[in-house]
This record gives C-alpha cells, structure tokens and sequence, in this order.
C-alpha cells in the first residue's frame, strides 16, 4: 500500500484550487481513489461529502464520460462499505457495461467479487476476483487479489 500512501503526499503537494473545474474534479477523483485503497474510507467520505456539488455537477454532463463514470465508481464504492450491497452492485454491473479500459474493469470486477463475498456467493465472487486478476495484471490489483 505504499504506492498509495506516496500517491496522497504527491496530491497533497498540489494546491487544489487550481487550473480549472475539471483538473479539480479529477484531483478529487484521484485523491479519493488513493484514500479508498488505503481503507481510509471516513476521510474519503468527508472529502467527498465537502466536494459533492462539484461532483453531482460533473456525474451529469455526458462530453465527461470517463469522470462521470469515475464518480459513479466511487459512489458504488460508498455503497459497498455502507453495507448497501445491492446499490452497490447495481453501480459495478452497469459500470462494467459502460467502460472501456482494463483497469476500470478490473477495479468493477474486483469490487463485485466482494459484494458476491458479503453476500455468502463464493462462486461468484471467485469468478469476479479471477476477472479482476486478470484485467488488472501487472497494477495494483494483482496484489489485492489472491
């Protein structure tokens, strides 16, 4: 988890108030992925709860797919650790319909094999982390996933 860790100190090198309203979204948006990953997921909500206008403002304009879906990734990623697993199952199924890259799948994958987990469907969640493993091979998710 140190690549997270070192991800947060280099945002945090970064005056967020800067540029324009889409760097600052995508800021958020990277900040808040580092700090989920880290289970920092109390101080990711804070920030997020604090930012919520700027994001409901962006989850809604189609010209920004990528970050619209992003927000919406996170959201799911709420859910999950708000025990509202059906939300947050809802969110990773059409995400993983909707996004193109790997990497974005596989962090889809990987947060529905643990919903399928919680839920006591080991079947399911292994074919979930074995997509996850394999969309993600050679990021972080490798190792998330054994």
């Amino acid at each position: 988890m140190g690549k997270w860790q070192e991800a947060i100190e280099l945002l945090d090198k970064i005056d967020s108030n800067f540029i324009n309203e889409v760097f600052t979204v995508q800021y958020y948006l990277n900040y808040l992925t580092a700090l989920i990953f880290l289970e920092r997921i109390d101080i990711a909500k804070e920030i997020y709860e604090g930012k919520k206008e700027l994001f409901e403002k962006y989850i809604t304009i189609e010209r920004h797919r990528e970050i619209n879906q992003s927000i919406k990734k996170i959201e799911g990623i709420f859910s999950f650790y708000n025990y509202d697993l059906i939300k947050s199952k809802s969110i990773f199924e059409e995400l993983l319909d909707k996004q193109k890259y790997s990497i974005y799948k596989a962090i889809n994958h990987y947060f529905l094999g643990k919903i399928f987990e919680k839920e006591g469907n080991l079947a399911e969640s292994k074919m979930h982390f074995d997509k996850a493993k394999l969309l993600g091979e050679k990021t972080f998710l490798s190792n998330l996933v054994s």
